[in-house]
């Protein structure tokens, strides 16, 4: 456990769905209206908290907050676009335009993925 977060028991993909959703939000909302904005990354916030508490007991659940944590590593819309639809064919696809760091996180997906036979 932790010292600043309560192990979380469970599926991870809750919070990757609810990451998802705050950024879908982000991208359409209204950039004057910072009391919206302000929600809405408290709700990312709150996703990144409870993905980062989850211990996975599968891949797929391993690899939640590493999707997560590429898509902070990210500033291209179009690597956000593969990153918010978990395209990890798209994103090896253009690996050649990511740094040594976003290829590591991709490698790790890439392993989970294979583990689950996908």
């Amino acid at each position: 456990m932790t010292a600043i977060h309560a192990i979380v028991t469970g599926p991870a993909e809750p919070f990757w769905q609810a990451f998802v959703g705050a950024i879908h939000d982000l991208n359409s909302a209204d950039l004057d209206d910072t009391a919206a904005i302000r929600a809405i990354h408290a709700r990312m916030d709150a996703a990144e908290v409870g993905a980062r508490a989850t211990v996975a007991a599968t891949p797929a659940g391993a690899a939640v907050p590493l999707w997560i944590a590429l898509h902070h590593m990210v500033s291209s819309e179009k690597l956000e676009a593969l990153i918010v639809t978990r395209d990890l064919a798209g994103l090896e696809a253009v690996e050649a335009d990511m740094n040594w760091t976003q290829r590591l996180v991709v490698a790790s997906l890439r392993s989970l993925a294979a583990q689950e036979g996908r």
